[in-house]
């Protein structure tokens, strides 16, 4: 049985330029896209991806199945 997408962030708070790694939780699916929220997106299973500007931002991950396609969002809050 499939369930909803999940992913699991290093940490939700985080400085400019610092990586944060993306680790996706989602039981099945097949393919993967990442949003970061602040223009630049990724398309493998888990990812990693660092800020060049302070602010919130919803990283929404969208996982595709063969019987339905999910999506879960978490804050992920920069500062300077």
């Amino acid at each position: 049985k499939e369930t909803p997408s999940s992913f699991t962030p290093s940490t939700t708070e985080a400085h400019i330029n610092e990586e944060i790694t993306f680790t996706n939780t989602t039981k099945g699916g097949y393919d993967y896209y990442w949003d970061f929220g602040d223009g630049k997106s990724a398309n493998t299973k888990n990812a990693s991806h660092a800020y060049t500007s302070a602010g919130i931002f919803k990283v929404e991950l969208d996982v595709y199945s063969h019987n339905k396609n999910t999506s879960s969002n978490i804050n992920i809050t920069v500062i300077q």
